[in-house]
């Protein structure tokens, strides 16, 4: 199949669940970040331990999201990624099975990975936010930088060659800026390449952003073959 053709026009419908109203105003305070430390094995014993990174994930009650959730999500893959891929907060379905990415959102950035020679097996995914809000509202700015720090812990631990953010609110936890302006501009955090593009339900929903959403991934691909 040719690879511009990727973006095929199917939608598996997932969502949010609806029958939630929005919690009160949040409350969190921001510890400084602890030392990175390797992330465990996802489904070992490990990642229950509070000393963990991903204990501490999910065990944290920095904001109220926490009313809210199932389980935190801490991520997914391997610990050794070459690409550290930020996703949008996670949704019911989400919640639901534990996963940073569920339904035809998920096939769909398998379809991505594929489409520019990135081996899934060699991927990590996590969220910017690691909890489901209510309803289907997004999280509110001081949800978003309640769990920010987990995520920079995260790229120093995980040490990506790249990570990719996918969407609005993903961007918001990598110091924020308008996906408008900033998508497909590769820029360097901390010596790391980062590069945002439309999320995959996104791209879904609007067949006018598949267009450039490849010639993002198109850069990232580049970036990986030749450096």
């Amino acid at each position: 199949m040719d690879r511009n053709t990727v973006f095929s026009d199917y939608w598996e419908q997932g969502g949010y669940r609806t029958d939630h109203q929005p919690l009160p105003a949040f409350r969190f305070e921001i510890a400084p970040p602890a030392s990175p430390e390797s992330l465990p094995p996802s489904g070992t014993g490990e990642d229950t331990d509070p000393g963990t990174l991903n204990g501490r994930i999910l065990s944290c009650r920095k904001c109220d999201l926490h009313m809210a959730r199932n389980q935190a999500i801490p991520g997914e893959g391997t610990a050794r990624p070459r690409v550290l891929i930020v996703l949008p907060p996670p949704g019911y379905d989400e919640d639901d099975r534990n996963s940073p990415l569920a339904g035809g959102a998920r096939d769909f950035l398998s379809k991505w990975l594929a489409a520019v020679g990135i081996d899934e097996g060699r991927v990590y995914l996590t969220n910017g936010v690691k909890c489901r809000a209510p309803g289907t509202r997004p999280p509110f700015p001081g949800e978003i930088a309640a769990c920010a720090p987990f995520l920079e812990e995260q790229i120093a631990a995980l040490q990506p060659e790249a990570v990719l953010i996918l969407g609005e609110a993903a961007l918001a936890a990598l110091g924020g800026g308008s996906l408008a302006e900033r998508r497909g501009k590769p820029f360097f955090r901390n010596n790391v390449f980062h590069l945002a593009t439309h999320d995959p339900a996104s791209v879904l929903t609007r067949p006018e952003l598949k267009r450039p959403a490849w010639e993002d991934l198109k850069i990232l691909r580049d970036f990986l073959t030749h450096g």
